[in-house]
């Protein structure tokens, strides 16, 4: 009886070196990618070409445009002063890239059907759950438009069920999801 209890405390002993561990880790890949976001943000801003004559009022079907640093392709930067986010937004998403920033999922933002998601992150999209009716977000393209948002709704749902997010009554001009802390649901 000694030994199984001796076994037992072990086990948990294990069990919480390993949650440590994996609390560590996740910590350390959010401010990695902190790090990573504000340099390229930098970079973002630095080269950045006004669109003095903004052909997507004209042609909103054009693609945005794009800009390449360190080999990954972005869009623009997203902001939400509520939540302190300021962050850049990939041009595609990829779930390897994806650890660096957010990503743009689908649609665009001269259309008025721009979806992007983010790992929940503190510094990517992890306060998304935080956001009020009537917070402002920015999404600014790589040419220097600006694009303001008002938040309408926030929602809760099962993470297998996407077509929430994608097949929308009525689509929303900007969408932004991540996963909860638990990984089970999405924001």
């Amino acid at each position: 009886m000694k030994h199984k209890g001796s076994l037992l405390i072990t086990i948990g002993v294990l069990l919480l070196a390993a949650a440590l561990l994996l609390f560590g880790y996740n910590l350390y890949q959010d401010y990695s990618s902190n790090k990573q976001n504000k340099l390229i943000l930098s970079q973002i801003h630095t080269e950045l070409k006004p669109d003095e004559i903004a052909l997507y009022r004209q042609y909103p079907q054009i693609p945005l445009p794009t800009i390449e640093i360190d080999n990954l392709t972005y869009v623009g930067t997203i902001k939400a002063e509520s939540i302190n986010l300021h962050t850049p937004i990939l041009a595609n998403y990829d779930p390897v890239t994806l650890k660096v920033t957010p990503a743009l999922y689908s649609g665009s933002a001269y259309q008025n059907n721009m979806i992007i998601l983010g790992h929940s992150y503190q510094s990517c999209f992890g306060k998304l759950a935080y956001m009020k009716r009537g917070d402002v977000i920015t999404f600014e393209d790589v040419s220097g438009n600006i694009f303001i948002y008002e938040v309408i709704d926030i929602q809760i749902i099962h993470e297998n069920n996407f077509d929430a997010i994608l097949s929308q009554e009525e689509a929303y001009d900007l969408t932004m999801f991540t996963c909860t802390w638990s990984g089970v649901e999405r924001v």
